[in-house]
């Protein structure tokens, strides 16, 4: 098996694919092989997620700026550089920018694809989404295997690749279960990007309804968008409906697993996701979710009517209504939560890490 690897991301900042990453170097560095990190934008820092005391960290450096001046040139001549220099065998890409420069990597090493957003939301939601899925379609078959988090996302593929080089591996655990919520707190918690694809709006619209039927209640948003102006117009929106003393908007945290803990129940109103980490974390503590059933990565982890409510994209009234029958029955709560518990076990570290060896293996 390979023994040297690296796994490539756009930057280090504190989201579900950076978490994944650090959770995959982790689950590589126990197993004895040596990992490498390499972040594209950053210049110093850390992982903001906990990693491996051998893991080794390489900044790349290629701002905004380098990349309209064809910095991407500079980027892989320097990765390949560093690729070589250290014996990388395995090359890992976290995210489809670094996905396509993998293509131009040295012949000798062999090169991972691994998808965090699911295929047709590029197309749907991102202005040159048809452009990028053209270029997918040019690389991937050329690359030794591609990684998709959801069974859902592989079978966009299938129709251009050969199915034995799409693998299936879903994220794995983020933190150990060795511990669950009380389910006492009567706190409902939301996470991630303040951005339109999390579509927190819709949370807020949701909270109007709730705010009536379960008074004593509380809604935290742990995120933050990439500039002041999305988070200046959901906080507006809070205030316009008069709900400050409802819900309100926290600054992510290093330690999120407490603030799990401190919750009852999980919301969750994406318009579309690759997988949706929060989720599994919050299965891991024994919160119920409540989710718009949106493509790909809540099905995957939420079985309608046992941990939790799937409802339809865009069903405010149907979510706060999951919500409530959820907040007031304590034993329902309880039984759900249980359940996310039991479901997290599928994710387990040593679960997750043997298909990955799995694949290494047959590359």
């Amino acid at each position: 098996m390979y023994k040297n690897v690296a796994i490539l991301l756009n930057g280090l900042d504190r989201g579900g694919t950076e978490r994944a990453v650090a959770n995959l170097a982790n689950i590589f560095a126990e197993r004895g092989l040596n990992v490498h990190i390499i972040s594209t934008t950053t210049t110093e820092g850390t992982c903001p997620y906990p990693i491996h005391d051998s893991v080794k960290l390489l900044h790349a450096g290629i701002t905004s700026r380098d990349k309209r001046k064809l910095g991407w040139l500079k980027y892989i001549r320097k990765v390949n550089r560093y690729l070589l220099d250290n014996n990388i065998q395995v090359v890992f890409g976290a995210g489809r920018q670094v996905c396509m420069m993998m293509y131009f990597f040295d012949r000798r090493v062999k090169k991972v694809a691994w998808e965090h957003f699911n295929y047709q939301s590029l197309m749907e939601h991102r202005p040159l989404g048809r452009i990028t899925n053209l270029f997918r379609k040019f690389i991937y078959p050329r690359v030794d295997a591609l990684v998709c988090l959801t069974h859902g996302d592989a079978e966009n593929y299938y129709h251009f690749m050969n199915r034995e080089k799409v693998y299936v591996i879903p994220n794995s655990l983020s933190f150990p279960r060795d511990k669950t919520s009380d389910l006492n707190t009567k706190r409902i918690i939301a996470v991630g990007h303040l951005n339109k694809q999390k579509n927190f709006p819709a949370l807020v619209e949701a909270a109007e309804i709730m705010r009536s039927e379960i008074p004593d209640w509380h809604i935290t948003i742990f995120g933050k968008g990439k500039g002041d102006e999305e988070e200046h117009k959901l906080r507006k929106l809070i205030a316009d409906k008069g709900l400050e003393d409802f819900l309100s908007i926290h600054e992510p945290v290093n330690d999120i697993k407490s603030e799990y803990l401190a919750s009852d129940i999980m919301a969750v109103t994406s318009i579309f996701e690759g997988f949706h980490l929060g989720i599994l974390e919050a299965e891991t503590c024994g919160l119920p979710i409540v989710s718009f059933n949106c493509n790909y990565g809540p099905s995957d982890m939420i079985h309608d009517g046992i941990n939790g409510y799937l409802v339809n994209v865009g069903d405010v009234q149907r979510l706060a209504e999951k919500i409530i029958t959820i907040a007031k029955d304590d034993e329902l709560r309880r039984r759900m939560g249980r359940a996310s518990f039991e479901n997290s076990a599928n994710y387990a570290s040593d679960r997750i890490a043997q298909q990955w060896l799995d694949l290494l293996n047959r590359i």
